[in-house]
C-alpha cells in the first residue's frame, strides 16, 4: 500500500539556524555590497529579519549539469530580499514578500557536486535603513540524476481553465514553464491541466473551434488534463472524436481524464495517466464537477452521467495501490472543482461545497490536489484525513495568468513523500524575444498564437456596431464578475434574442431570458465606442443554437424560482437577463417558491395558463444551470445560432446605450394593487366668457409635478406644475379679440404628453381700443351683453322665475 508521510510546513529536512542578524547602510532598494559586514544585533525595535531557511540540492541530468537549490519562507512583517550565495556564484536575488516562499537554484556547472555549503543572504529595510541575515546551507555530494540516498525531487506545474486565451501571455506562460523545466529539470517535471483547456474562449481561438489552442497545449507538452465542463461543450461527441481523449488520436496529444464520467455505468473516458518524472511513476487521476450536467447542453451529452468526484477518485487510488495492476509511487488529483474563495482555507472548508467534500474525503494516498472550475488562486497545505500531516492543495486563478508548482520529495527507500512545497508562481517578465531565442517550444508556441491572430483579425477586425458607453455585467464591489445580479449585458442579450427570432422563419418570441454564464465579456467604449466582430464574439462565444421554447405562464414563473439554485451549488443565484418584454420584482426573504411576483408581459400581467414563447440558447432551453423547468416546455429551432441574433442586433440597432437594458426587476415585497391612472381632465370655472375676463382652469390626471400649458384657440394663455396627484389649477384671461362662440380650452402635458379639452361660449367680441376688464369702456360688445342680460330679466319676470 502507497504511503504517505508529510513534515510540518512541507520542508526538506536539512534545516539551518539563523546565524545572526546585522545594522547596515542598505539603500530602500534593499541593495547591500555583498561584501558588508555582519553585525550580530540590530535595535531592538526594529528587529532582526526572519525565515526559515532549508536547503536540499540535486543534479538535473540534463546535459549533466549540478545545481544546488534553497528554499527560504518569510516569516516578517515587511518583504525581503533573498539571494543565495556559493563557491560557484550569487543566484539573482528575489523579494519576497510577507508569508511567501523563495526557490532559490544555482546552476554549478558540474557533472557531478561535491559536498559543501551555500548560504542565503537575506536584506530587509526598515526606516531607510538596512539589515541582513545568513541562512547557511548544507549539501551532500550528488551525481548527475541522482538526489542521492534514493530520495527524488519532483516538480508538478499545473494551469486550470486557460479558456483558450491566445494572447502575449500564453506565450509568457510558455517560457515559465520552460525556466521552472531548466531550473528543476524536464525528466523530473510534469506539466497538467485541471481542466477547461478550451471553451468560453477569446475569438482567436473560438473562430477557429478552439484548434489553435489545443495545437499550443501540444507544443507546451501538457501531459495529462481533466476533463472541464466546457470539453462538453460542442458534445461528447466532439470531445472523444475531434479533440480526442486518449492522446493519440484527435487534436490533443495529451490525455482528458475523467473517472466520474460514465455511459450504461462504465467509464466512458481515461481514469488516470501514469506518467515518469525522474524514474517515479506518478498516477494522475481527473475528475470533473458533478454539476457538469447543468452546465452544458443536454442534448450533447445524452447518455452520459457525472457521478461522485470523491467516489471515482478513491475508487482509482485503490486500483493503482492494490499491488494487482498498473502501480503509482505518487499519485496527483487533477479536479476540475475547487473553492468557491480564497481568503483561507479554514474559511471554505466551514462551508457545505463540493471543494469541502474533495479536501475532506480523497484518499489519503492522493500526495497532491490540483483543482480548477472556479477561478480562484490559492496554494494551501490541507489536513490529510485520518493522518497527521498536510498535502499541498493549489489552484491558479485563470486564463494562464499563473503557474501552479508543487514540489515533492519522494524517498524511494521508503515509498513515499516525505515532503512538499506549493505556491503559485507569477509569469516570467522577460521579454518575448528573449524567450523564444532560448525555448524550442516557446518559439513553437509564440508562432502558432501569431497564426491563429492573424487569422482571427482577417476575419474579427469588422466593426459591427457601436456603444454610447460601456454595456457590462455585473460585478462585484471587488471587480470580480457577479453572476448573482443583473446586468445591462443581460438585458440586452435577452433582447436580441427576440431580435433574432423575428428575423427567423418561425413565430416569433413573446420574450427573451439569457443565463449570466452565457456572458463572457463586455463591450467597452474604447476609444470611439465602436465594436468589432471578434469583441462581440467574446461576449457569447459559446455557439449555442438560439430556440424559442413555449413555457406556460407557471412554467415560466418556476423558471424564475429557480435563478435561486440547489442547495450546495457553487453559487447559488444566478441572475437571468431579461427582455424589455419581461418584468418582475421579487423579495429575496420569501420562502421558497413564493419569491417571485407581479410578473408582466409587454405590460399585461402574466396567465399562468397562457403559452409564451420565450426565445434563449440551447443550453438554457435544454434545462442548463439548473433551470429544469425550461426543459419542460416546448422548443424550436430558428435555425440560428445565439451570436448570429446578437450580431445582426449589433449590425441594425446601434448605437446601443446601457440604460436602455436595465430597469426590468425590482426587489421588495408584494406591491399594493395597481390604481388605474385616471384619464386627464380640465375643467373651467365659468363655462361663458368674455374677452378679457378672468377664468381659472383646473387640470386632473397628469404626471405628479407635471407642467401643464393651456391653450385657448390658438392662444397660449397659461401654465401650471401639478402636484403629487397630477392635479393643479391656473387663473387665466381670455385674450382680447376673442370672437364669440365656442371655442376650446386645451390642457397639455409636457413629459407624458396627456392631453384634455373644455369648451368654453365666448358671449361677446372685444372692439379694437377697448381696455378695462369686463368691459369697462363700453363698446358693441358690452352693449350686447347688457341687452342680454335685460331680456333674460325680463323672461324670468314674465314666467314667475
Amino acid at each position: 500500500m502507497h504511503s504517505v508521510q508529510r513534515t510540518a510546513r512541507g520542508v526538506a529536512a536539512v534545516t539551518a539556524a539563523l546565524v545572526g542578524g546585522g545594522l547596515l547602510g542598505v539603500s530602500p532598494a534593499l541593495a547591500a555590497p555583498a561584501d558588508s559586514p555582519v553585525v550580530t544585533e540590530a535595535p531592538a525595535a526594529v528587529g532582526n529579519p526572519t525565515g526559515v531557511a532549508n536547503g536540499n540540492s540535486w543534479v538535473h541530468p540534463q546535459d549533466r549539469v549540478a545545481y544546488i537549490a534553497g528554499h527560504f519562507v518569510n516569516t516578517d512583517s515587511v518583504p525581503v530580499q533573498v539571494r543565495m550565495l556559493t563557491g560557484y556564484g550569487d543566484s539573482d536575488a528575489q523579494t519576497v514578500a510577507p508569508g511567501a516562499a523563495a526557490y532559490l537554484t544555482k546552476n554549478t556547472g558540474l557533472a557531478e557536486l561535491p559536498a559543501g555549503t551555500a548560504t542565503l543572504r537575506v536584506y530587509k529595510n526598515v526606516g531607510g535603513k538596512g539589515y541582513q541575515s545568513l541562512f547557511p546551507i548544507s549539501y551532500p555530494a550528488q551525481s548527475a540524476g541522482d538526489g542521492g540516498d534514493g530520495i527524488t525531487e519532483l516538480q508538478l506545474l499545473g494551469i486550470n481553465d486557460f479558456h483558450g486565451r491566445l494572447t502575449e501571455s500564453a506565450v509568457r506562460l510558455a517560457g515559465t514553464v520552460e525556466e521552472q523545466r531548466a531550473r528543476e529539470g524536464v525528466d523530473a517535471t510534469l506539466l497538467l491541466s485541471s481542466g477547461d483547456n478550451i471553451g468560453a474562449s477569446t475569438f482567436v481561438s473560438s473562430v477557429q473551434q478552439d484548434a489553435p489552442t489545443l495545437e499550443v497545449l501540444n507544443e507546451m507538452g501538457l501531459q495529462a488534463s481533466a476533463v472541464g465542463n466546457h470539453e462538453f461543450d460542442q458534445g461528447f461527441d466532439d470531445l472523444v472524436g475531434r479533440v480526442g481523449v486518449d492522446g493519440e488520436t484527435g487534436l490533443a496529444d495529451f490525455p482528458h481524464l475523467g473517472a466520474n464520467v460514465y455511459r450504461n455505468g462504465a467509464p466512458a473516458l481515461p481514469e488516470y495517466a501514469l506518467l515518469d518524472a525522474a524514474g517515479v511513476s506518478v498516477g494522475v487521476i481527473g475528475v470533473v464537477t458533478e454539476e457538469t450536467r447543468s452546465l452544458v447542453s443536454p442534448a450533447g451529452i445524452e447518455g452520459i452521467t457525472f457521478g461522485d468526484p470523491v467516489e471515482a477518485t478513491n475508487r482509482v487510488v485503490t486500483q493503482l495501490t492494490d499491488g494487482t495492476g498498473d502501480e503509482a509511487d505518487v499519485i496527483v488529483l487533477l479536479a476540475h472543482e475547487g473553492a468557491p474563495g480564497s481568503a483561507s482555507l479554514a474559511a471554505e472548508l466551514a462551508k457545505d461545497t463540493a471543494f469541502t467534500d474533495i479536501v475532506n474525503g480523497v484518499d489519503a494516498d492522493v500526495d497532491a490536489i490540483f483543482t480548477g472550475h472556479t477561478h480562484q488562486r490559492y496554494a494551501w497545505e490541507a489536513p490529510v484525513p485520518g493522518e497527521e500531516g498536510t498535502r499541498p492543495v493549489i489552484q491558479t486563478g485563470s486564463y494562464g495568468a499563473a503557474l501552479g508548482r508543487i514540489g515533492l520529495t519522494y524517498d524511494e527507500g521508503a515509498d513515499e513523500v516525505t515532503a512538499f512545497t506549493v505556491d503559485n508562481l507569477d509569469l516570467t517578465t522577460r521579454p518575448a524575444a528573449e524567450l523564444t531565442a532560448a525555448y524550442e517550444r516557446v518559439a513553437a508556441v509564440a508562432a502558432t498564437v501569431a497564426e491563429a491572430k492573424t487569422y482571427a483579425d482577417a476575419i474579427g477586425n469588422e466593426v459591427i456596431g457601436s456603444v454610447t458607453a460601456d454595456i457590462t455585467r455585473a460585478f462585484t464591489p471587488a471587480g470580480t464578475e457577479d453572476r448573482g445580479s443583473y446586468s445591462a449585458l443581460g438585458g440586452l442579450l435577452a433582447d436580441s434574442y427576440v431580435y433574432g427570432s423575428e428575423l427567423s422563419a418561425i413565430e416569433p418570441a413573446d420574450l427573451g431570458l439569457i443565463n449570466p454564464g452565457g456572458l463572457r465579456a463586455d463591450l467597452r467604449y474604447g476609444e470611439d465606442g465602436q465594436i468589432t466582430l471578434a469583441e462581440a464574439n467574446a461576449v457569447t462565444p459559446f455557439a449555442n443554437d438560439l430556440v424559442v421554447t413555449t413555457l406556460t405562464g407557471e412554467q415560466l414563473v418556476e423558471v424564475l424560482e429557480q435563478q435561486w439554485q440547489p442547495a450546495g451549488s457553487t453559487r447559488p443565484f444566478l441572475a437571468l437577463g431579461a427582455s424589455e418584454e419581461l418584468t418582475w420584482s421579487y423579495d429575496p426573504a420569501a420562502a421558497p417558491g413564493e419569491r417571485i411576483h407581479s410578473v408582466r408581459v409587454s405590460g399585461e400581467p402574466l396567465d399562468l395558463t397562457a403559452g409564451y414563447r420565450v426565445a434563449t440558447n440551447s443550453f438554457l432551453a435544454s434545462g442548463g444551470d439548473n433551470f429544469t423547468a425550461f426543459a419542460e416546455g416546448t422548443t424550436e429551432g430558428t435555425g440560428l445560432i445565439d451570436f448570429d441574433s446578437f450580431q445582426a442586433y449589433l449590425e441594425d440597432n446601434s448605437p446601443l446605450s446601457p440604460e436602455n437594458y436595465t430597469g426590468r426587476v425590482t426587489v421588495g415585497e408584494e406591491p399594493a394593487p395597481t390604481v388605474p391612472t385616471p384619464a386627464a381632465a380640465v375643467t373651467a370655472s365659468s363655462t361663458t366668457v368674455a374677452p378679457r375676463d378672468r377664468v381659472t382652469i383646473s387640470v386632473t390626471g397628469f404626471g405628479p409635478s407635471e407642467r401643464v400649458t393651456v391653450t385657448l384657440g390658438s392662444d397660449q394663455v397659461g401654465r401650471v406644475r401639478t402636484n403629487a396627484e397630477g392635479a393643479g389649477s391656473v387663473e387665466v384671461r381670455v385674450p382680447r379679440g376673442t370672437r364669440a362662440g365656442a371655442v376650446d380650452v386645451v390642457a397639455t402635458g409636457t413629459d407624458s404628453d396627456r392631453t384634455a379639452t373644455v369648451q368654453l361660449q365666448v358671449t361677446g367680441a372685444e372692439q379694437p381700443g377697448n381696455g378695462g376688464g369686463n368691459g369697462s369702456n363700453p363698446g358693441l360688445g358690452q352693449f350686447l351683453s347688457t341687452l342680454q342680460e335685460l331680456l333674460r330679466n325680463l323672461v324670468r319676470g314674465w314666467f314667475g322665475g
